[in-house]
């Protein structure tokens, strides 16, 4: 039988642990955050003006120190390692298209956060990306001009556009069919390995009729896909009007030629990183298009399409307000009074469209 030996002290000498607790440096948050708590300033005296001017601007919930945005939407401030992960996620993770420093700055601020030199670090981070740096827009490269036209009824106006030859990808994808609704400015996008008119009815069928109902008008340009009788038809049959984009004139139909480069710029970078797979990176580049605020509007299409923001991916490492302090029934009350302020929101757009244009 084998004897079991209790023992007053372990049989092995334990080495020495040395514990060491690692703390970011103090930063602008500390400062802030010390000022609104006991009053403490900075002994700089010119850091401790700039402490007491900034500070209205803020206040503390749970702990934490958030930024009152001009909406009066609360902000999450982030540390310099917290700052540095979102811009990677926005920049270069799954839902991004290595967009430019001023659109990943509003696009901070959009998903909540808020941090003090914003626009200086997006910029000396896409001035670092190599895939920026390689695809960069080239100078002069001339602009479709269009003139935004206006609809009262969303999704009641689309234009559709191709692109095309694009790399090979699955089930032999090599074309793209991009749609815009003209008011919201909502893309529709969907690879097909050729581009006939039976590829045309499908996409419209699917991407439109079945998504947003059916439109009063769709405008294109004079492909034989567009000028095929079967495809006419088949919009005659649902009571669509359709409309040809002048030649000579590509105003008409420039929302989607503008729409198209965009997403054909995010194509590109990511064609470099995976090559005959842009098919399955393009729901995210079209993610990143419908959650970008647009220079014209000032707001998302996501936002101008369903009445607020999408919740983004950095949101669920890096926690915003509303995620924070979400509670379902309260959330379930908000979403419906966004609703009823959706139309509202659509007509300031369209109206700093206007002004946008002059």
């Amino acid at each position: 039988m084998t004897q079991e030996e209790e023992l007053l002290e372990p049989s092995i000498s334990p080495g020495q642990v040395l514990i060491i607790t690692l703390r970011e440096e103090p930063d602008w948050i500390d400062e802030i955050t010390r000022y609104i708590l006991d009053g403490s300033l900075p002994t700089d005296p010119i850091a401790a003006k700039v402490v007491k001017r900034r500070a209205p601007s803020y206040t503390l919930e749970c702990g934490r120190l958030y930024k009152r945005s001009y909406n009066g939407t609360l902000l999450r401030c982030l540390r310099a390692g917290e700052a540095q992960k979102l811009m990677e996620e926005i920049h270069e993770g799954i839902c991004s298209a290595h967009q430019g420093a001023f659109t990943m700055s509003r696009k901070v601020t959009l998903q909540g956060y808020f941090w003090a030199t914003i626009i200086r670090d997006c910029a000396e981070y896409v001035r670092k990306c190599k895939v920026c740096q390689e695809f960069q827009r080239v100078p002069g490269r001339p602009a479709t001009n269009y003139t935004p036209i206006s609809t009262a009824i969303p999704f009641a106006r689309w234009g559709i556009d191709l692109v095309g030859i694009l790399p090979r990808g699955t089930r032999n994808n090599t074309y793209l069919v991009v749609a815009i609704d003209y008011f919201t400015k909502w893309v529709e996008a969907a690879p097909v390995p050729t581009i006939t008119e039976e590829q045309m009815r499908m996409f419209v069928s699917k991407q439109i009729l079945c998504r947003f109902g059916v439109p009063q008008q769709i405008i294109t340009d004079n492909g034989t896909q567009f000028e095929a009788r079967g495809f006419n038809e088949f919009l005659q049959s649902w009571g669509i009007n359709h409309s040809y984009a002048a030649v000579g004139y590509p105003q008409t139909n420039g929302q989607v030629e503008n729409t198209n480069r965009t997403i054909m710029d995010g194509l590109k970078k990511k064609i470099m990183e995976c090559k005959s797979a842009w098919v399955e990176e393009l729901p995210y580049i079209l993610w990143t298009y419908r959650t970008t605020p647009r220079k014209a509007t000032g707001e998302t299409l996501f936002s101008l399409t369903y009445g607020f923001e999408a919740r983004a991916p950095a949101e669920t490492s890096l926690l915003s307000y509303r995620v924070e302090t979400f509670n379902a029934q309260e959330n379930e009350e908000n979403l419906r009074a966004e609703l009823h302020l959706i139309d509202e929101r659509r007509e300031r757009a369209y109206m700093r469209a206007e002004n946008y244009r002059r």
